[in-house]
Order: structure tokens, then C-alpha cells, then sequence
């Protein structure tokens, strides 16, 4: 063990072989009673946690060194895997919903309840299926000549607004008006990669994608003209995702060339910089919001499952308004994961899975 700075070298590990073992209370599926984070730590972990630092004792168990014992990490990373597990209990199993996908999913909400999904089939025209509060519809053909995964979008009950790239490299426009379904429109632009979509109210749709200088670029409609493409920098692969938690606010994630998620704003005055937020990206992200300044991101790992990253503004222990470590969902999926909410605490997740059927995960809690 190497010495302190004041050079007092650090005591030695008493006991490797501490013999205390996980509460079964920890163990699922009983962790998955406990009410919340806050409760998990407190009520708990806390308490074992600091058992096991005392019982192993030297270095370990001095508040002040203990991060220079080798075994702390480990031990550390232990401890954090309650945490996944009590994570996943609020998660459905994966639900196979069928087709013969080409393409990840578009995903958009327009009640509680509701969810409509998009993908790319096998004859390059756009599929459509959604869930109407009881069952799943039959699939359904929407045309057009795609190149990708659609992006979709939902401003107000009973609409729809779908964006895509079509075969030109220009971005398409189709949307359902409560009655029927109308276009395609062509919004020009040469774009890269498939577009993305948000809405931060009525009549508005901001549209962002890959350009042909790596950049990221926008397009938005304010209710009666759309605007020209805005280069917002960034060198990105693959496309964006966009998010909206509230009025004048939209959140922008991409996969960068150092395959980490990161992160550009709008604060209903200015863009930010780009965050760096990490992670091993394979695909583009996904991102879903259920309530103010709370987001939820999705990532195809190097290890081709579900990754899962959040902003936490509800709770002390995870660091409230900062973003969270990134969490193993599962799954083996290709694309880029589409990610939708249609009410608080309620996340609907979409993939598109090695059988090229379309796969579906849920949080409610």
C-alpha cells in the first residue's frame, strides 16, 4: 500500500474475506418493492455498504483513504449493480411486434396511451403500426421512396408529422391531419442521414440531420413558412435525435466520431456548446421526455444491447441535474433505438431486432 501525501504510509487490508453478504432484501425480485432511489440508499444499502468498508477494515475502512484501496472499485461497482437491478424492475420484457423492418423506428404520441411507429420495409416505402390504448394495428403501407429510418413527431391531438430522407438526399414530409394522411412534400436540402423531429408547440416542428459537411443542420416550420437549413457545427455520424420538454426548448443528441453521445441545446434564446456525455456509441441515440427538464437518452452499445442514460432532477443521491451514468438494458438489436413518451414516468422504447422484427420495452413507475 503506497504512502499518504504527508508520507504515513496507509494501514493494510484486515480482512479480505469480509463474509457479509447481499441482504436478501437487495436480491430481486424483493428489491423491487422498495419505493425509490432515495429509499433504496438510505433505508437499505447504505448502512451494508459502510458494514462491509468497517469489516474489511485498514485503508478500507478510513472514509478519508478508502478510494486508494484497489478492492474499493470493485466493491463500489458491486454496490452500483443494486441499482440496475432495482432500475430493471420497473422495465417490461422485450414485446415482438412483427414486420419486416430495413430500418430502425420513428416513434411519436398524440394522447395518453396512444403511440404510432414508423419504419423503413422491405419495398423502401414507409410502414406505419400503432397502439390505440388496447391493441396493436396491422401494418400499414404509407408509400413513398425512403432511405432509412423515418422521423415522427406529434404537436397536438389526433396529428402526426413524418419526415424522411428520401432517395434524392432531400428530406420528405408526410403528416395525418386527424382524417387522413397528406403528402409527400419535398423540403429539400442534400442531407446525410435520416432526419430527426421535435416539437415544442403548436404548429411548430424543428428538423435536424447530418449535412454534407459532417455538421449538423436544422430546418423549422412556425406555423406558416419554413425556414432555410441553419449549419449548427458539430462533426457527427449518423443522424440526430431531437426532444422537446417544454416551450422553446429542445435538446439535440448525436453520436460523434469518438462514438460518445453528445449533447447541444436551445434555451429558447441561444444554442449551447456541445457536452460530451460519453458511452460507446454503435448507432445513433434515441431520446425521450415525460416531464420538464427531465430526459431520457437510448444508445446501441458496443456490445449491440440497450444502453440508457437520464437526467435526474428528482432525486439527491444521483446528482439532480446532472446527468446519470449509462445503465444495460439488454436486448440485441441493429439501428438506432426510437424512443417516445405519452405521459409521466412512462417511456416506450422501439428496436429494430436481428430478426428485423420490430421489438418494444417499456418503464412505467
Amino acid at each position: 500500500m503506497k504512502a499518504q501525501d504527508n508520507g504515513v504510509a496507509r494501514p493494510p487490508l484486515v480482512n479480505l474475506n469480509p463474509n457479509v453478504g447481499k441482504p436478501a432484501g437487495l436480491v430481486p425480485p424483493a428489491v423491487c418493492g422498495v419505493t425509490g432511489a432515495d429509499v433504496l440508499w438510505d433505508n437499505d444499502v447504505d448502512g451494508w455498504h459502510g458494514f462491509v468498508h468497517v469489516t474489511i477494515g485498514g485503508t478500507m475502512g478510513d472514509i478519508t483513504i478508502a478510494p486508494a484501496a484497489p478492492i474499493f472499485f470493485c466493491w463500489h461497482g458491486y454496490v452500483d449493480e443494486i441499482y440496475d437491478d432495482w432500475l430493471r424492475c420497473s422495465w417490461s420484457g422485450w414485446e415482438d411486434l412483427g414486420g419486416m423492418l430495413t430500418s430502425g423506428v420513428g416513434t411519436a404520441s398524440w394522447a395518453a396511451n396512444r403511440l404510432d411507429c414508423f419504419v423503413k420495409g422491405h419495398n423502401n416505402h414507409m410502414w406505419h403500426r400503432w397502439w390505440n390504448g388496447t391493441v396493436w394495428s396491422a401494418w400499414q403501407d404509407l408509400g413513398g421512396c425512403i432511405d432509412a429510418t423515418p422521423a415522427a413527431v406529434s404537436w397536438g391531438p389526433n396529428r402526426v408529422d413524418c419526415f424522411v430522407r428520401g432517395m434524392d438526399n432531400h428530406m420528405w414530409h408526410k403528416w395525418w391531419d386527424g382524417s387522413a394522411w397528406h403528402g409527400w412534400e419535398d423540403l429539400g436540402g442534400i442531407i446525410l442521414s435520416s432526419p430527426s423531429v421535435a416539437s415544442w408547440g403548436a404548429n411548430r416542428l424543428d428538423c435536424f440531420a447530418r449535412g454534407m459537411n459532417g455538421h449538423m443542420w436544422h430546418k423549422w416550420w412556425n406555423g406558416s413558412t419554413w425556414s432555410s437549413w441553419e449549419d449548427l457545427g458539430g462533426i457527427i455520424d449518423g443522424r440526430p435525435t431531437a426532444v422537446s420538454w417544454g416551450p422553446n426548448r429542445i435538446d439535440c443528441f448525436v453520436r460523434g466520431m469518438n462514438n460518445h453521445m453528445w449533447h447541444k441545446w436551445w434555451d429558447g434564446n441561444v444554442w449551447s456548446g456541445w457536452e460530451d456525455l460519453g458511452g460507446t456509441l454503435t448507432a445513433a441515440p434515441g431520446a425521450a421526455s415525460w416531464a420538464a427538464n427531465r430526459l431520457d437518452c437510448f444508445a446501441k452499445g458496443g456490445d449491440n444491447s440497450l444502453w440508457y442514460k437520464w437526467i435526474d432532477t428528482t432525486t439527491v443521491h444521483h446528482h439532480a441535474g446532472t446527468f446519470s451514468g449509462w445503465h444495460r438494458l439488454g436486448g440485441i438489436f441493429d439501428d438506432e433505438p426510437g424512443a417516445v413518451s405519452w405521459g409521466p414516468r412512462r417511456i416506450d422504447v422501439f428496436v429494430r431486432g436481428t430478426d428485423n422484427h420490430m421489438w418494444h420495452r417499456w418503464w412505467a413507475h
